[in-house]
């Protein structure tokens, strides 16, 4: 096998090899100026052959680096181009996230406010009526008493619907607050509230976008969870993103069968050192062809055009593994669609 690998591809330079080797014995022999002669511009002839080889080594040497240099130039600018472009496509959907966040504590915060807003304007028309009827300076029958009374009334009734509803904009607030909390570092957070929370502003941004009436919610929350220690603003955006797409999977089969009833499952529970949540949605559920893609970067099932680029759950996936915990999904044997929060708890900070 040696000799016949030998045979297809001699040694380099196998020629001046053997002219160094007849060289060598040269200086052995008597010979002639003439030979010696002879024998030296052959060897020079070799040595310049030699030459140019190695220069044409040298130069297709200096090509070959050339072009390596080029083509990793070219590899590191298109590198550099799909980090860009994935930074932005990975800003973008957490645009799409914080556009739901925000107009869900729009749609909260302008209940109160209007509830303010229309009272306040009654309690200035009844204000109106009793300077008007005090400003005669008649005195007041019993009738006029009554009615006097009745709408000092409506005032201590109003005043109290307007403090209730003003507390529930200061609560808004504050939740708010400790969602935006410095993202740089934990804090112990109450999942249940957060997770409520959350549910609540995902169903206020999506009333007018994905309408679902009768839409049935199963609560059912371990009050043994407590507080863990997490960046609510990241777990948050995972909460948003299950329950939105629950909410339009929901809407896409209300659209096709009108007699149909959605129910929300949502389940927290305390199991040792981690706590479970379950999100449950009767929605048309997802394709068995798709079941291994949907934790996969830039995959969707939903139509161009409606805003989404496939980054929500793949994002969703590397936030609660940061933590250490697991996102799973599958098909539960009553045929809802159910997706399984895992995270760990920490007693003190990480």
């Amino acid at each position: 096998m040696n000799d016949r690998k030998s045979e297809q591809s001699p040694p380099v330079f196998v020629g001046e090899k053997e002219i160094l080797e007849r060289c060598q014995n040269l200086v052995l022999e008597d010979l002639t100026a003439d030979e010696l002669r002879d024998h030296f511009q052959n060897l020079t002839h070799s040595y310049g052959k030699l030459l140019r080889q190695t220069g044409k080594i040298t130069k297709i040497g200096d090509s070959i680096q050339r072009r390596l240099f080029n083509a990793r130039k070219e590899i590191e600018s298109k590198n550099q181009s799909l980090v860009a472009a994935q930074k932005k496509l990975v800003l973008k959907e957490k645009m799409l996230g914080l556009h739901v966040l925000v107009s869900g504590i729009a749609h909260e915060l302008r209940n109160p406010l209007n509830f303010i807003n229309n009272l306040s304007l009654v309690h200035t028309e009844i204000v109106q009526d009793l300077q008007q009827r005090f400003s005669k300076g008649d005195s007041l029958d019993e009738a006029g008493i009554a009615e006097v009374i009745d709408d000092l009334s409506q005032l201590a009734e109003g005043a109290d619907l307007v403090h209730q509803h003003g507390m529930r904009a200061e609560n808004i607030i504050e939740q708010m607050q400790r969602i935006t909390r410095d993202p740089s570092r934990p804090y112990a957070t109450d999942i249940n509230l957060l997770l409520l929370g959350y549910l609540e502003r995902v169903q206020n941004s999506h009333a007018e976008s994905c309408p679902l009436p009768g839409l049935k919610i199963i609560k059912e929350i371990d009050p043994d969870v407590g507080e863990i220690v997490i960046e609510a603003g990241h777990v948050g955006f995972v909460f948003a993103q299950i329950f939105a797409n629950a909410l339009e999977a929901m809407q896409e089969r209300f659209l096709q069968e009108p007699d149909y009833l959605p129910i929300l499952g949502l389940q927290s529970k305390r199991q040792a050192q981690k706590v479970a949540i379950h999100f449950r949605d009767n929605g048309p559920g997802i394709p068995v062809e798709h079941k291994n893609e949907i934790f996969s970067p830039f995959f969707t099932t939903k139509p161009t055009g409606r805003g989404n680029i496939g980054l929500g759950l793949f994002t969703s996936y590397d936030i609660v593994h940061s933590y250490g915990g697991e996102i799973t999904h599958g098909r539960t044997s009553d045929g809802f669609t159910e997706f399984c929060v895992s995270l760990p708890c920490y007693q003190e900070d990480p």
